[in-house]
């Protein structure tokens, strides 16, 4: 299936391929390949498991609940996104205001640097703090990306049905 982009990680640059997405259902498929101006197509046939039996029904409602987690996932990485424009923003104005003197300059460089911690602060509630100190390790945070990560990690670890406990990380994060 269709890759999604994760929270926090860069824009794909023109002509990048896509991230990979999850395994797709048993069924025939038309497979694309581009490579400049040329395409070809062939159709593909994928068989199910049949070490596994008929889990179908499963992977149909895993398929459904990680759908509407990605859903809050994309709008994540839309705010991510939008933080980075910002941040991208305030470094420019702190470079434009690098040389500049007077009391408008300095009410702007302390603006800009007021939203630079706020944007900080925000990212660090999202993805977690960093720690610079050497033999801290990974001290556990309980953040944004955490819980989308256990709840991802919940619903697709299981061969059964997600339950209420996948329901629960889900309306979660």
């Amino acid at each position: 299936q269709k890759g999604y982009r994760n929270p926090g990680t860069p824009r794909p640059k023109p002509n990048e391929p896509e991230p990979s997405g999850r395994d797709v259902l048993p069924g025939t498929y038309k497979i694309v390949y581009e490579l400049g101006d040329n395409k070809d197509s062939t159709m593909v046939t994928v068989n199910a498991d049949p070490r596994l039996g008929d889990r179908n029904n499963i992977r149909v409602s895993q398929n459904a609940m990680f759908d509407r987690l990605q859903k809050s996932s994309d709008k994540l990485t839309l705010g991510m996104d939008r933080l980075t424009e910002a941040e991208d923003l305030t470094k420019k104005m702190e470079a434009q205001l690098k040389d500049v003197e007077g009391k408008p300059a300095d009410s702007l460089r302390k603006a800009t640097m007021a939203m630079q911690d706020s944007i900080k602060n925000i990212r660090e509630s999202i993805s977690g703090k960093k720690f610079e100190r050497q033999g801290y390790g990974q001290v556990p945070q309980v953040t944004v990306i955490n819980q989308l990560q256990t709840a991802r990690s919940y619903i697709g670890a299981k061969t059964l049905t997600p339950g209420p406990q996948e329901e629960f990380l889900v309306k979660r994060a």
